[in-house]
């Protein structure tokens, strides 16, 4: 509890700071606790928020619901949600978009709820999650395994550097992962052979004599019903259909929910075959679920023991495309176990079909732990007794964070297990935002407390993207963001009252002067519907001068003012975990819709042309207000000289006697023309913007050297191909497919060549961000790429590739943890690699 009064935005900044979030009722338990928490704490205050409210995506909405909600998140239905019959379910007015509690004597908050405005002021109650007891946290063993399979440390074991662990085509992506709070994570093919194998004996030996506990993140990017998926194989020697040892298995299963498979079996190739003594029994009519099972057995099957299949609870699938947390935890003193999906533990009573949440599985495994249970090495990934190119019980999809503890740990110890124990100064360990930027509901933003003009605000975002993000001036269209953002500079120590909002009316294009209200265009280059926008007065001022946005910090609503006025503003970014597409090529920078890079050489008006063109781009044409606002900061920042515009008044066509450098006509009548500057360019052959007026528009003859910025011409790509923008050249479409049989690499140059396209040619996609736009289907077969070399280690190219920076195959940013093109071999009698003398003399092998 928190009892200084404040906004609802305050609260969420309050509780945001504290680790938490603004309390969420949702069940009458939950709402006792809380009466009782207030007549026991002797606060001095009778109102508090809730963390619940309405027109948060969107004006139109009338229901409420969770601050961190979206436009797919379920309204809290006050009247028969949790049976709050007594609350005050006035209709609110048009202002009451947030909800508080008011304590009334006799019966607390019970009937206290009310619709109010979010203005309004009250005190907060914060929510956060549980930590575990530090004396408990002092009881958590050393893991016997502790890999993050995280970019930094790839397959490496973090406490135990000596352990040779051994990949086998597993990529380590390089995006990051909030759930596990690592950059990167381990990605199987879903092949068998694709898997990294764990040494279990030697100096390394792996125990787990009084019971286990193993964890880990996963990401299925496919599973098929009936189809299991193994995460860990321990097995040990499985020769002609029979054992002489069984060991640890765990394995995803896609089933009918349901089943009541018999969960006997004798042999290793039975057991995970699914081979039993009686036949599969499903529910009609029920769903597939995702289980997670684990194979115990109580001694060798060859010396009389016997093994049983345990799942987690069916009330706790796991599903695909999405992180997931999943662990089994086991003592071998109690004899009990259970599963742990995400924060809920439990198993599944096969035989009965039940599913017993919150509860443990007795099992007694005697002695099998101490002799049998790893027998090593460990396979993860993989299933090891499969037939090589038709096995299917292999994982396919992303794996982080992978620990193995010699005990049976508590769930509130897992809990605490679940964002990756390494330390802070670990280089894998992911941000959330770069550095600087605060957090708030899937976006990061930076208060910039500097003035600038519009556009100077706009370029200063911009160039603060790099190859991994992109920021721009902020704007969202999510109301508690927006609140969030004017309460927190509001806070600031320089008590900021106003800041740029990425909204503006002036990209219009072909409008020679401004416009009362033009059309809203916002930092991404989308339009506005002006009824979308919280318009302080309800709509925007009637004044063509003022067309861009700010954000009042006291009312949270948006006006529109001059753009050439100095203001501060936010800069925002997607959180670093989710995927932005690359909008531009590399060294271009996005604006709206447009990219835009200087010139590599200063050059007269055909030089200019010559050297845009290189990367698939245009001498700069500017056609409205806002891009040359943009283009006049970008000069600015950037130190550059006067710049040619690419405009050609020498076109002999008198229909169309002037041009714009994207061939479409220019006309100083009706084109826009710098703000009342038509007189001052047009009879000369080319123009320019001159540095010593501001970068306003002026004449020239185009034999002048001066700088040019180039504008890319995004290309359409050909029919089922996929454009990568961040080619250099800035015009290369890729596939992952040639539309012919399956061939050798020696025939992909002829197999890409087609008589209708000269261009193509064999893909050399050459970033982690190419390779996964044209990567195969989960366990589709493999494709080449181009690349190839005639045994002297030289690597070269099929295709023609004198203009692309990616013409080196050996300089591939592929997937791999430790590159190996090749491995180094000694000279002997038959080969010779870099003699130090000539002549040499070497000797034919036999038959040459």
């Amino acid at each position: 509890m928190y009892e200084e009064q404040t906004t609802l935005a305050g609260a969420d900044q309050i509780c945001k700071n504290d680790g938490g979030k603004v309390l969420e009722i949702q069940t009458r338990m939950h709402q006792n606790f809380i009466n009782g928490m207030m007549e026991s704490g002797n606060f001095n205050t009778n109102k508090t928020w809730m963390g619940y409210k309405r027109k948060t995506i969107s004006l139109a909405e009338t229901t409420y619901k969770p601050l961190n909600s979206d436009a797919n998140t379920q309204s809290f239905d006050f009247e028969t949600g949790i049976d709050f019959t007594e609350a005050n379910h006035a209709a609110p007015g048009d202002d009451d978009d947030c909800v508080l509690m008011e304590w009334k004597s006799g019966s607390g908050f019970i009937n206290g709820w009310k619709k109010v405005s979010c203005f309004d002021q009250a005190a907060v109650i914060c929510q956060r999650p549980q930590i575990v007891n530090p004396k408990l946290l002092n009881t958590l063993p050393i893991p016997e395994i502790m890999m993050p399979l995280d970019a930094s440390i790839g397959f490496s074991d973090y406490n135990k550097n000596s352990r040779e662990n051994e990949a086998k085509l597993v990529a380590i992506t390089k995006e990051g992962n909030r759930k596990s709070n690592l950059i990167g994570s381990a990605h199987f093919l879903g092949k068998s052979s694709s898997y990294i194998e764990v040494p279990a004996k030697g100096t390394e030996e792996i125990f787990v004599s009084f019971g286990m506990s193993v964890f880990m993140w996963i990401k299925i990017d496919e599973i098929n019903t009936g189809e299991k998926q193994i995460l860990i194989d321990a097995s040990g020697i499985c020769e002609a259909g029979t054992e002489t040892d069984h060991a640890f298995v765990l394995f995803l299963e896609k089933t009918d929910s349901g089943s009541n498979q018999i969960d006997q079996a004798t042999t290793c190739q039975d057991l995970l075959d699914g081979q039993t003594t009686a036949t599969l029994v499903s529910s009609p009519g029920i769903a597939s679920v995702i289980t997670l099972n684990a194979i115990l057995c109580d001694g060798p099957l060859v010396g009389g023991g016997s093994c049983k299949q345990f799942r987690s609870s069916e009330t706790m699938p796991i599903v695909e495309q999405e992180w997931t947390f999943v662990g089994f935890m086991y003592d071998k003193i109690d004899k009990t176990g259970t599963f742990m999906v995400n924060d809920i533990f439990g198993y599944t009573d096969i035989q009965a079909g039940v599913s017993r949440e919150s509860q443990y599985f007795t099992y007694d495994t005697k002695n099998w732990l101490i002799t049998d249970a790893l027998i090593g090495p460990i396979r993860i990934g993989s299933r090891k007794f499969q037939h090589p190119s038709t096995g299917v019980d292999n994982f396919a999809g992303q794996m982080s964070c992978l620990q193995l503890y010699e005990s049976s740990l508590v769930p509130s110890l897992v809990e605490h297990l679940k964002s990756c124990p390494v330390v802070e100064e670990h280089h894998g360990k992911f941000k959330l935002c770069p550095p600087g930027f605060e957090f708030i509901k899937n976006e990061c933003f930076l208060l910039s407390t500097d003035t600038a003009e519009f556009g100077a605000a706009e370029y200063d975002c911009v160039s603060r993207s790099t190859s991994n993000y992109t920021v721009r001036l902020g704007y969202t269209s999510d109301m508690r963001v927006l609140e969030y953002m004017a309460e927190f500079a509001l806070q600031h120590k320089k008590k900021v009252s106003e800041f740029w909002f990425g909204l503006d009316g002036r990209s219009d294009i072909d409008f020679p002067n401004p416009v009362v209200n033009g059309t809203w265009v916002n930092s991404h280059g989308d339009i506005i519907d002006v009824a979308d926008i919280r318009w302080e007065g309800g709509e925007p001022e009637n004044d063509a001068s003022q067309q861009c946005a700010v954000v009042s910090t006291e009312n949270r609503t948006i006006a529109n003012k001059a753009c050439n006025e100095k203001r501060a503003y936010t800069c925002m970014t997607p959180s670093l975990d989710i995927q932005q597409p690359q909008q531009c090529p590399r060294g271009f920078i996005p604006y709206k819709k447009e990219c835009y890079a200087s010139g590599r050489t200063q050059a007269d008006y055909d030089g200019a042309e010559k050297s845009c063109a290189f990367n698939g781009s245009r001498v700069l044409a500017i056609k409205d207000r806002a891009t040359y606002q943009f283009i006049r900061a970008f000069a600015i920042s950037n130190r550059l000289s006067s710049i040619y515009l690419g405009i050609n008044y020498t076109t002999g066509d008198p229909n169309n006697p002037s041009i714009y450098s994207d061939g479409t006509p220019f006309s100083r009548d009706t084109g826009y023309t710098f703000d009342g500057e038509k007189e001052k360019f047009g009879a000369k052959s080319c123009t320019y913007l001159k540095k010593g007026v501001s970068y306003k528009p002026r004449d020239t003859e185009c034999d002048v050297i001066m700088e040019h910025i180039c504008q890319w011409n995004k290309p359409t790509c050909p029919a089922n191909y996929l454009l990568y923008p961040e080619e250099s050249d800035g015009r290369t479409c890729y596939r992952g497919s040639t539309d012919k049989p399956d061939d050798t690499p020696d025939n992909l140059l002829g197999n890409c060549l087609v008589t209708d396209n000269f261009l193509r040619r064999p893909g050399l996609p050459y970033t982690p961000a190419a390779l996964k736009l044209v990567k195969p289907v989960p366990r589709a077969p493999f494709v080449w790429i181009d690349g190839y070399s005639a045994g002297n280690h030289d690597w070269k190219t099929h295709g023609f590739r004198d203009w692309d920076e990616n013409n080196k195959p050996e300089e591939i940013s592929d997937l791999s943890v430790k590159r190996k093109w090749f491995s180094e071999v000694e000279d002997n009698d038959y080969e010779v690699f870099s003699p130090r003398r000539l002549p040499v003399k070497i000797r034919m092998p036999l038959g040459f």
